[in-house]
C-alpha cells in the first residue's frame, strides 16, 4: 500500500469518525463501530470471510468475544484491581506505574463489547475522586511519561470518544496536566521517567 494511498484511507477514516460521534446513542454509536471497520476491510481491499459470515455466526463470535473480555476483566478485578497489570500466571497484580493502567486502558474496550455495568463503574470510580484520593503520579512516583500517556490519558480518550461522556475528558486533562513537569527541560522534550 503506498503511502498516498494510506493517507487517503486515513482521511476517510478521520471523516468516517466525525460522521459517527457527532450526536449518537450508545447503540448506534457501537453499530457505526461495527460498519466502519466493515468499510474498512472493504477500503484496504481485503477479502475476509467473516464479513459474509451469516448473522448467526456474527452473533456466536460476539457471544465469545464478550465473554472473554468478560472473564479477562473480572480475572483482573479479582486478582489485581489495584495494580496496573495482572500476571495471569501466579494471579498477581504487577504495580509498575501505580495508576492502575489496566482500568484506564480496559474502559473503551468495555463499553464497545456492551458491558456497560462494568464500564459505568470504571466511570464512577473515576468521576467520584475514588482513584485519585492520593496525590498525582508524577508527584510521587517516578513513572514512565510514554506509557502513562498512552494508558492512562489514552485510555481516558478512548473511553470518551465511545461513549461520549465529558467527565472523562475532564479526566484525561487532569491526567495530562499531572505530568507536565516532565516537560519542563532545557529542550523541551520530556525526561522519561
Amino acid at each position: 500500500m503506498s503511502w498516498q494511498h494510506s493517507y487517503s484511507l486515513s482521511l476517510r477514516l478521520v471523516q468516517v469518525h466525525n460522521i459517527m460521534f457527532s450526536s449518537m446513542n450508545r447503540r448506534i454509536r457501537v453499530n457505526a463501530i461495527y460498519s466502519a471497520l466493515v468499510g474498512l476491510y472493504w477500503l484496504c481491499g481485503i477479502s475476509c470471510s467473516l464479513i459474509h459470515a451469516s448473522e448467526h455466526v456474527w452473533k456466536a463470535r460476539s457471544d465469545a468475544v464478550r465473554a472473554a473480555i468478560k472473564h479477562a476483566w473480572k480475572g483482573y478485578k479479582d486478582f489485581a484491581y489495584r495494580d496496573d497489570d495482572l500476571r495471569p500466571i501466579t494471579q498477581t497484580g504487577e504495580r509498575w506505574l501505580h495508576a492502575r493502567a489496566t482500568v484506564y486502558d480496559a474502559m473503551d474496550t468495555l463499553y464497545l463489547a456492551g458491558l456497560f455495568d462494568e464500564f459505568e463503574s470504571v466511570v464512577h470510580q473515576i468521576s467520584g475522586g475514588i482513584m485519585h484520593s492520593s496525590p498525582p503520579t508524577s508527584i510521587v512516583y517516578s513513572i514512565k511519561t510514554f506509557e502513562y500517556h498512552i494508558r492512562i490519558v489514552g485510555g481516558l480518550l478512548g473511553a470518551y470518544t465511545v461513549s461520549g461522556r465529558r467527565e472523562l475528558l475532564l479526566q484525561a486533562t487532569e491526567a495530562a496536566d499531572c505530568v507536565l513537569a516532565t516537560f519542563d527541560t532545557h529542550t523541551g522534550l520530556p525526561r522519561m521517567y
